[in-house]
């Protein structure tokens, strides 16, 4: 709309200007069309003066001018005769006080003025003027000169006042687009939150769920010391996963740290099957991870590998770089493979479908889980994901 008020604007300008001007004009060749015209006399005098009579000739003209050098010459002869008398009388009031008079010396008689020949006089010239104009006739114009300028002013603050507005409305509707784009960020945001708040907490429940059944089988064959310790381990895994946000991030060691606790647990049901091995870089414990990210995929080992094997079974939890990218893997050599990849869903756990949804959540295609059998027996489960160094 901004464009539109600004090229209201512009035809504003450029079609109604100022047509006093314009009337006026039309007026005055309309009269000088329609109505005979007057003639008057310009004539010019000896001094350059314009003299304009309707009704003078050139001989009144000459003799105007005649009288006028005679009314000039008897005034200076009457002026030379009152200052000779003047002198005189001084002369005799010297004399009779006694003070001797040298008269001076008789002026030169004047030469008779030289009288410049009369420049002539010019033609009379004649100059074609619109007959007056009758004051009914100049008010009837003055009303429509003003009703045009009332006009062009209404008009002008019309589109002024269109052109704001749009002006107005244009920059108001872009505050809305961007408060709604905000709004609808936040509630992206939220929904985001929330569906990563679901998923983290389904991972307690399902470990929970395992770690009770296997406390009721310590209860039952009467290891009683283990049960304590396994109960002791759950405690202090449960103490370090619930003080996390669980829609946030947390550093590769914390996370390292609360699969040990997991392992620590499961080895009091295994002692002489779990075999455990870390193989985490100093310079990637700070990291960034989702947290518990780890839990469903150490569980697969646990559960398809350790738990139906009768020999030891080692799993092993690695991380190395790879360009801007973390890799994280969790492998066993147990002969578990086909029954992970057959049921890695199955039961009452959500396994690998739950890492799946958080790896999206979290990063969208900036992350992803592949698994499968390795070719000297055993299982592995990679996670890639952005490498993030201490923003957690």
């Amino acid at each position: 709309m901004l464009p539109a008020a600004m090229a209201l604007a512009l035809v504003n300008q450029k079609v109604f200007e100022p047509v006093e001007a314009r009337q006026m004009a039309r007026e005055m060749a309309r009269q000088a069309k329609t109505s005979p015209t007057a003639q008057i006399t310009v004539v010019h005098d000896d001094g350059g003066s314009i003299l304009i009579d309707g009704s003078a000739s050139r001989a009144d003209a000459q003799r105007a001018v005649a009288e006028a050098r005679r009314e000039a010459a008897e005034a200076a002869r009457q002026a030379g005769e009152a200052a000779r008398q003047a002198a005189q009388e001084a002369q005799d009031a010297l004399r009779n006080a006694g003070i001797a008079v040298v008269p001076p010396a008789p002026p030169a008689p004047p030469a008779t003025p030289a009288h410049p020949a009369p420049a002539p006089i010019a033609a009379p010239q004649s100059v074609a003027l619109p007959p007056a104009v009758s004051r009914p006739h100049l008010l009837h114009d003055s009303k429509e000169a003003n009703f045009q300028l009332l006009t062009d002013i209404v008009l002008s603050r019309y589109f002024l006042l269109v052109a704001w507005a749009a002006l107005y409305l244009a920059l108001g509707n872009a505050e809305q687009a961007r408060s709604a784009e905000r709004r609808s960020g936040e509630y992206r945001r939220a929904a985001k939150a929330a569906e990563l708040r679901s998923l983290r907490y389904q991972v307690n429940p399902h470990f929970l769920f395992n770690t009770l059944n296997s406390l009721s089988a310590l209860v039952m064959v009467g290891r009683a010391a283990e049960a304590e310790r396994m109960i002791q381990s759950i405690a202090r895994f449960y103490r370090h996963s619930l003080a996390a946000d669980p829609t946030a991030d947390l550093p590769l060691a914390d996370e390292i740290a609360l699969q040990r606790h997991y392992l620590d647990i499961e080895a009091v049901r295994f002692p002489e099957r779990l075999v455990t091995e870390f193989d985490i870089p100093a310079v990637l414990e700070t990291a960034c991870v989702p947290g518990m990210i780890l839990q469903p995929l150490v569980e697969n080992s646990i559960r398809y590998a350790v738990s139906p094997s009768r020999h030891p079974v080692t799993v092993r939890i690695s991380a190395r770089e790879a360009g801007s990218l973390l890799v994280l893997t969790v492998a066993d050599d147990g002969a578990g493979a086909s029954a992970v990849a057959g049921a890695a869903t199955s039961g009452t756990g959500i396994g690998l479908a739950n890492v799946r949804l958080r790896l999206e959540a979290r990063f969208g295609n900036g992350a992803h889980l592949q698994c499968g059998p390795l070719p000297a027996g055993g299982y592995a489960s990679i996670l890639t994901l952005p490498l993030v160094r201490n923003a957690c």
